[in-house]
C-alpha cells in the first residue's frame, strides 16, 4: 500500500507544526549570558537597561548570569550588546525518577508489624539493632552465612564506619525532614528549594526523594523500618523535580549546590528512559560537572553518584544519557537478589558498577505472573515500611551510602580515586552452576579486567572497598589526548557496516580510565545506528546500540558515546571503529568523529 504524495506533505507540514508550536511551548522567560570581564557597567545595571529582571551570577566568578526577560525585545537588545559573549534563552528539558513501580507493591504499618520491645533486638551477620525490617535488608548483609549476593556492608560497620561526617545531598523531588528514619541525619544547611517558580517550602509528599534519603541515612536503632547504610552520615535533600521539566540553570545550581559543604551528590533521574529521548547537562550543567569535580572537597573533587537507567524493556541504553555516561559521574545499574540484571537494565558502557535491590531477571507479562521480590526497605510516612523499592533510583543511593563509608575511611580519596577503587573493588557475581544466558557474558580486556554493559565491572562489594580504600595512593593527574578520524563525510550505507582505523602513538597515557567517541552523523531514523569500538587488545565495546523506538530524524551531533570497559589497558596501536546503518533504505551521512583517551 503507498500513500498519496498530497497525503504525505500534509503530514509533514502537521508534524513541523507541531514541532515548531512544541519548541515554543517549552521555552521559559529565564535568558543565562556570559558579560566580558572588562566590562564597565555592573551586570544588574545591564540587565535593567535590556528589560531583564536579574537573578543572580550562576556560579561564584564565572561571569554567567541569570535573567528574566520583562520585555519582547529583551533578547534582541542583549544580543546585542557588545559586551555580551554569549547568551541562551533557556528551554524545558524532559527528566523522570528512576524506579520501578511493583506489581505486588504493599506497605506495613509500623504500629501493627514491629515484632520486637524496645529492649529486644535482632542479630544478622554479626550485628545488633533494634529496627524491625533490618532482617530483610539482605542487600547489605546476606540472607544466610552462604549467601554471597550482597553488599558486604556489615564489616565495615563493625570497624566503626558509619558515615559520620560526610555529607550527602539527594538531587530529587526534595527530602521530607520530619520523617521518622531521617530527621536525626537531615541537615538543613545542605538542603534547598530549586523548583524555581513553583514557590519555596517543602512539597506535600515528597516522596521518591525520601525514598532515596532513608538509604543512604536511615537511623539505626530507633525501632522503626531499617538501616541506612550511612546511618551517621548527614543528608539534605534539594528539590530540582518539582515537576518533570527542568532548566539547564536549575540544574546546573543543583549540580554545585552548598558545593563547599556537599561530599556527594546522589542523582536517581534523567532524561526519559523510553528508548526515544536524547539528553544530558546542557552548557550549564556540564560547566558545574567539571567545576565540581575540580572546586569540591577541598580541591578533592565532589563525587556524583548518577542511576544509569530504566529503559531496558523500551530498548534504551544510557549512551543516550550524557549524564550516566559522564566521565564526571559514577554511573551505577542494579542486580536481582540472584546476581542478574533486572529485567529494565540499560546496556551501558560506562556503567562502573552494579548494586542489588532485588527484582526479577525476566519481566513478567501480567500482575499474574509477577512473583513477590524482597527490594529496597523505605518508609511510608511515619507510620508506615516497605521493601518494594527498586531500580537504579535504589541503587544511587545504596552507592552513595557506600562512597560515604569510603570517605570516612579515607578523606583524602580523589574523585578519580574514587572511580578506580569502584572498578577495583566490582566483580561478576557469583553464579550457580549450570549454563548462563549471554547477557552474562564478561569479556576479559587488555588490562584484565572483566566487565558487561549490564553489569559495568560487577557487583560492588563494600568491605573490599574500604580495605582498599584506606591504604590507597591518589592516582596521578588525568591526561586527555584526542585522535581525529580520518576522514570527513563519509557515507553509511544502509546495512552496509563499515570500519574506520585510528592509530594512537606517542601518548603519555599508559592507564585508560574512560574513552570517548564524539560524533556527528546523521542517520533516519536516528535509532538505527550502531557503533562498537575496538582497542589495540582486542576488547570491543558497544558504544551504542540501536533503538527501535527512536524514530527522530534528528541525528547525533557532537555527541560523546563513552565506554569504560578499557580501564587499565594502554592505548597505545591501532583503534578500530564500526558503524553500522540498520535503516532498511535510508543512506546516512558520518560527518566527523573523534577519539578521546582519557587516563594517566
Amino acid at each position: 500500500m503507498s500513500w498519496p504524495t498530497a497525503t504525505i506533505v500534509a503530514l509533514l507540514v502537521i508534524a513541523l507544526t507541531l514541532d515548531f508550536v512544541q519548541l515554543h511551548q517549552h521555552q521559559s522567560d529565564d535568558v543565562v549570558f556570559y558579560v566580558r570581564p572588562d566590562a564597565q557597567l555592573s551586570v544588574r545595571e545591564l540587565a535593567n537597561e535590556h528589560g531583564l529582571d536579574y537573578v543572580s551570577e550562576v556560579f561564584p566568578g564565572s561571569n554567567y548570569h541569570h535573567a528574566l526577560i520583562k520585555e519582547r525585545e529583551g533578547m534582541e537588545k542583549l544580543s546585542a550588546d557588545s559586551r555580551i559573549t554569549w547568551i541562551e534563552r533557556q528551554t524545558y528539558q524532559p527528566r523522570e525518577l528512576r524506579f520501578i513501580s511493583s506489581m505486588n507493591e504493599q506497605a506495613f504499618d509500623y504500629r501493627e508489624t514491629t515484632p520486637l520491645g524496645d529492649k529486644e533486638e535482632l542479630k544478622t551477620n554479626g550485628m545488633e539493632f533494634n529496627d524491625p525490617l533490618y532482617p530483610l535488608q539482605w542487600y547489605l548483609h546476606g540472607r544466610n552465612g552462604d549467601d554471597g549476593h550482597h553488599l558486604n556492608v556489615t564489616p565495615v560497620w563493625r570497624d566503626g564506619l558509619t558515615g559520620r561526617g560526610v555529607a550527602i545531598a539527594v538531587l530529587d523531588d526534595n527530602v521530607n525532614p520530619w520523617n521518622r528514619e531521617i530527621r536525626r541525619n537531615y541537615d538543613p544547611n545542605i538542603s534547598g528549594d530549586l523548583g524555581a517558580k513553583t514557590g519555596p517550602g517543602i512539597k506535600k509528599n515528597p516522596i521518591h526523594g525520601t525514598y532515596c534519603a532513608s538509604i543512604i541515612a536511615a537511623e539505626a536503632n530507633n525501632n522503626f523500618c531499617g538501616v541506612g547504610v550511612a546511618f551517621q552520615a548527614r543528608v539534605g535533600g534539594v528539590r530540582l523535580l518539582a515537576k518533570r521539566r527542568v532548566l539547564d540553570v536549575q540544574e546546573a545550581r543543583a549540580l554545585n549546590y552548598k558545593l563547599s559543604e556537599v561530599d556527594i551528590y546522589s542523582a536517581s533521574w534523567g532524561p526519559p528512559d523510553d528508548g526515544k529521548h536524547v539528553g544530558g547537562p546542557g552548557k550549564l550543567a556540564s560547566h558545574a560537572l567539571e567545576r565540581g569535580v575540580k572546586l569540591g572537597r577541598r580541591g578533592l573533587g565532589a563525587i556524583y553518584i548518577w542511576a544509569s537507567g530504566n529503559g531496558g524493556t523500551k530498548g534504551d541504553n544510557c549512551a543516550y544519557d550524557s549524564y550516566a555516561s559522564s566521565i564526571y559521574t559514577l554511573s551505577v545499574s542494579s542486580l536481582t537478589p540472584q546476581g542478574l540484571s533486572p529485567y529494565y537494565a540499560e546496556a551501558c558502557p560506562a556503567v562502573l558498577t552494579s548494586l542489588y535491590v532485588g527484582g526479577e531477571h525476566v519481566r513478567p507479562h501480567t500482575a499474574f505472573d509477577s512473583k513477590r521480590t524482597d527490594n529496597v526497605v523505605v518508609p511510608e510516612g511515619n507510620t508506615g515500611c516497605q521493601n518494594q523499592f527498586q531500580g537504579t533510583s535504589a541503587a544511587a543511593p545504596l552507592a552513595a551510602g557506600i562512597i560515604a563509608l569510603l570517605l570516612e575511611a579515607n578523606p583524602s580519596l580523589t574523585w578519580r580515586d574514587v572511580q578506580h577503587l569502584v572498578v577495583l573493588n566490582s566483580s561478576p557475581p557469583y553464579q550457580k552452576t549450570g549454563k548462563l544466558e549471554a547477557s552474562t557474558d564478561w569479556p576479559v580486556n587488555g588490562a584484565g579486567l572483566r566487565s558487561n554493559v549490564l553489569y559495568g565491572f560487577g557487583a560492588l562489594d563494600a568491605g573490599r572497598l574500604i580495605n582498599m580504600g584506606r591504604g590507597w595512593k591518589s592516582v596521578p593527574p588525568q591526561t586527555r589526548m584526542s585522535v581525529p578520524c580520518p576522514a570527513a563525510r563519509i557515507p553509511l550505507p544502509a546495512n552496509q557496516p563499515i570500519h574506520l582505523t585510528l592509530n594512537v602513538h606517542g601518548t603519555s597515557i599508559s592507564y585508560l580510565e574512560y574513552v570517548s567517541v564524539t560524533i556527528g552523523v546523521n542517520v533516519k531514523p536516528r535509532g538505527a545506528l550502531e557503533i562498537s569500538l575496538q582497542s589495540p587488545s582486542g576488547m570491543v565495546s558497544p558504544v551504542l546500540a540501536a533503538r527501535p523506538n527512536d524514530l527522530s530524524n534528528q541525528g547525533l551531533f557532537h555527541w560523546n558515546l563513552t565506554s569504560a570497559q578499557f580501564w587499565g589497558e594502554h592505548p597505545s596501536g591501532q583503534w578500530r571503529l564500526f558503524l553500522s546503518n540498520v535503516s532498511p533504505n535510508s543512506q546516512g551521512i558520518l560527518d566527523f568523529c573523534s577519539l578521546t583517551l582519557y587516563g594517566f
